[in-house]
């Protein structure tokens, strides 16, 4: 084999391996960018902090849930839950919910609106 042909190989060698390692960083910083918001929740909006206890506002028990998360200034008012809830355009939306005692799995914030969580 002459040098020319083992050049030719050590550069093809080293070519693939540097396709590979920008495939991976490629693939890392694609999962990055589209979980960031997983990573980094925005301040807006309210952070659990107690996702399996009741929380307490304006002296009315306002039950568990998944939508604490997403769904600042709860309240509970003659059996009627209200919440702002963000929807899927990251806008907060007024939600009401009746009777939020007989959601035995809990409450979720669907798209800007609160309904009982089915059993998963």
């Amino acid at each position: 084999m002459s040098d020319h042909q083992q050049k030719q190989e050590a550069t093809g060698s080293r070519n693939q391996i540097i396709l590979a390692v920008i495939s991976v960083v490629g693939v890392l910083g694609g999962s990055l960018f589209a979980n960031w918001d997983k990573i980094h929740p925005s301040s807006s909006k309210t952070p659990l902090t107690n996702s399996d206890k009741v929380i307490h506002s304006s002296s009315t028990e306002v039950p568990a849930g998944n939508y604490l998360l997403t769904c600042p200034n709860r309240s509970v008012k003659d059996d009627i839950l209200t919440a702002s809830c963000y929807n899927l355009e990251n806008k907060l939306q007024e939600s009401s919910l009746a009777n939020p005692k007989r959601c035995i799995f809990g409450i979720e914030n669907s798209k800007g609106t609160l309904v009982c969580r089915e059993d998963r």
